[in-house]
């Protein structure tokens, strides 16, 4: 019988975080536990934590000495508990829809039963738009921020640039098995995983909305609208500035490349090696030949603009 974990990293979440849980404790497929480590809250949120797992819910504390570890490790952390058939990433402050888990899982049961249980395997759903009262903003998450859905199954366009947030994740077993530790020079856990399920397994979007991403003034790292009110935003930063950012974002995707071509390189088909091969040369090249490569190669980010830029500065 298959079980069930969801990773949930928290840091003063109290505002939303009964909301959260109460569309977990919703869902239609039940998981199994709820592994939860804290980073250094300051608020109510242990004490709701602490709270719901008295009543009813299936919650796990991770404990340790170690501190605030930031979000890329602490669900790194979380995950290195989490032993289930299946994993789904949760943030605090968002809603699941109440078919989350069975969607993701059926979707997930399917790619195994046709290539095996062995394949480490990363199934991602679509999303909506909230404030931080439950209004929806956009009925996709990807249109708002100007991406496909199904971009997220691109290997060489999830290179450079990730457009797949780990709220919207389920990851198998396998995947886990071979993707951890996260490394210190993973951009964020949730890239590290869809590059190495894209290097050594399965990528499968489902493009229905699974989740309500909520965005508040306390996001992380929250979802960027891409309008011309977004981009208006960014170029009154000015041009060095944008280029720097650009620039600071090429650098660390290209750092995150190296280590999974380090890690992985004797175990990924020879596609997915020549690729990343491509574009780990491409820093070698002259500024003429390593634009020219690139686009031979077909990399490129989502949007005219961004794609514009990032050769800019490549």
């Amino acid at each position: 019988m298959r079980r069930i974990d969801i990773a949930l990293a928290t840091f003063n979440g109290a505002r939303f975080l009964p909301a959260l849980l109460a569309s977990i404790a919703g869902q239609t497929m039940a998981p199994d536990s709820i592994q939860v480590r804290d980073d250094g809250s300051i608020d109510e949120t242990c004490s709701i934590l602490e709270r719901e797992r008295k009543v009813a819910m299936p919650i796990e504390f991770l404990m340790d000495d170690d501190g605030p570890l930031g979000p890329a490790a602490n669900f790194g952390r979380i995950l290195s508990h989490c032993t289930s058939d299946y994993t789904l990433l949760a943030d605090q402050d968002d809603l699941w829809h109440q078919n989350k888990v069975a969607e993701l899982v059926a979707c997930a049961e399917r790619l195994e039963k046709q290539q095996g249980r062995s394949l480490p395997t990363l199934v991602y759903s679509g999303a909506r738009i909230i404030d931080s009262d439950g209004r929806v903003l956009a009925p996709s998450a990807s249109r708002w921020q100007g991406f496909k859905s199904h971009t997220g199954e691109d290997f060489k366009r999830e290179l450079i640039q990730n457009t797949v947030p780990g709220c919207t994740m389920l990851v198998n077993r396998a995947l886990l098995e071979v993707a951890l530790p996260v490394p210190d020079a993973a951009v964020m856990h949730d890239w590290w995983l869809l590059l190495v399920a894209h290097t050594l397994g399965e990528v499968r979007c489902v493009p229905q909305p699974l989740v309500d991403y909520r965005q508040h003034e306390s996001n992380t790292i929250g979802a960027e609208a891409w309008d011309m009110s977004g981009v208006a935003k960014k170029l009154r930063l000015g041009p060095l500035a944008v280029q720097r950012r650009v620039r600071r974002g090429w650098q660390e995707a290209l750092t995150q490349a190296e280590v999974l071509y380090q890690r992985y390189a004797d175990r990924m088909s020879s596609e997915k090696r020549k690729i990343l091969e491509s574009v780990l040369n491409l820093p070698r090249q002259g500024d003429l030949q390593r634009r020219i490569s690139a686009a031979r190669l077909g990399l490129h980010k989502e949007g005219v603009l961004r794609t514009l830029a990032w050769y800019w500065v490549l």
